[in-house]
């Protein structure tokens, strides 16, 4: 429900590519965009000659593959299969550390995708300092990639034990001297000369960001660009009432499955067998009975549904003769029939006030029934 309330506020400002230019080619409409961003990945994994690389290195690599290839050929080797490769990583994890699904090697998990590309080089002689970026350079002229030059900056840490400040140091990557900064960012976090301007600028940045969130999932007329108006807070604030603030966790739960009823609970602990309502002693204690059938339950159930069967009726909804399982999706979430039947925003809010006060009426006199 979050995710949808998010992408239903953000329809309208939704930014969509009509036109990708790749390679001098230009491709229009979705289909033929995807075609641009498949072209955009091929030619990166392609190697050209004009890469700035170290052709020995790259010869040397290309004969090795050669030779692979070779030897996979006059052997007929076989494809490695998905068990051999589980396989030899538990072997190596033998001796290592604990792991539930045996894909760790000591505490590194070997199943991430993703991985970030920043890195720190970190040392308090200069010499080393540039020994290391040397090091990072060569790398990047054997493989073939650029390092980017407007991240790679010289930050210079004040060190609390000397009084001094920090001599200011040189360093050259490649043929190119390195700026000197005074903040970093470094795998999202802003790096600065010292510890507490590490903590001011960290926390003054989170707030931003914490800001610009709120903003993004609110509608029009109130976004971080724009301002916030003394009039809107007001309405933002007179908009949500208390009581359904506390209400609405015992229809979440409903909606995900973290409600614990009977029917559920045997399931989560051994020594409970007996999946009957503990109200009534009848049927299952599952949702539709809960909600819908417990005879304990009856005078609030009813007393709620008859005003929620009234509106429903006046928005061409006949309640009573829906199916148990309809009449649950009215109460749990109504949205996908006010899409169905293009209810008006203010119907939907009102069904919503009446069925969320009806979970939690019941959702009270249980508790009282079962802890009494």
């Amino acid at each position: 429900m979050f995710h949808q309330l998010v992408r239903n506020n953000r329809k309208k400002g939704n930014v969509v590519i009509t036109e990708l230019e790749v390679n001098g080619v230009k491709y229009m409409e979705s289909e033929n965009i995807i075609t641009g961003f498949e072209e955009h990945f091929r030619s990166l994994a392609t190697f050209n000659n004009q890469t700035d690389i170290d052709s020995a290195y790259h010869n040397q690599v290309e004969d090795d593959i050669q030779s692979i290839n070779r030897l996979v050929q006059r052997n007929n080797i076989s494809n490695v299969t998905h068990i051999e490769i589980t396989n030899a990583i538990r072997s190596i994890n033998r001796g290592k550390s604990a792991d539930f699904q045996g894909y760790r090697i000591g505490n590194i998990s070997v199943n991430s995708t993703a991985c970030a590309d920043d890195v720190a080089l970190i040392s308090e002689e200069p010499d080393q300092a540039q020994l290391l970026i040397n090091m990072a350079c060569d790398y990047a002229y054997m493989e073939g990639y650029q390092l980017q030059p407007t991240k790679s900056v010289v930050l210079t840490i004040t060190n609390r034990k000397q009084k001094q400040d920090p001599v200011a140091t040189s360093l050259t990557m490649g043929q190119h001297e390195m700026p000197s900064v005074r903040s970093a960012t470094h795998l999202g976090i802003i790096r600065t000369t010292s510890l507490k301007e590490n903590m001011t600028a960290n926390v003054e940045e989170n707030i931003k960001k914490a800001r610009r969130s709120a903003y993004s999932l609110l509608g029009g007329g109130f976004h971080g660009y724009n301002g916030l108006d003394v009039e809107t807070m007001v309405h933002l604030i007179n908009c949500h009432s208390a009581i359904d603030t506390a209400r609405l966790p015992v229809k979440l739960k409903l909606l995900t499955g973290s409600y614990i009823l009977q029917s559920k609970r045997i399931k989560m602990y051994k020594d409970e067998t007996d999946p009957k309502c503990l109200l009534c002693s009848k049927d299952d204690e599952t949702v539709t009975h809960f909600i819908l059938h417990c005879i304990q339950l009856r005078n609030i159930r009813n007393k709620i549904l008859l005003e929620t069967v009234d509106v429903l009726n006046s928005l061409g909804i006949q309640f009573n003769e829906l199916l148990d399982s309809e009449k649950l999706q009215i109460i749990l979430d109504i949205t996908p029939v006010a899409t169905s039947r293009k209810l008006s925003p203010a119907s939907v809010a009102k069904v919503e006030r009446l069925t969320r006060r009806l979970i939690y009426q019941l959702h009270i006199a249980r508790y009282k029934i079962v802890c009494g």
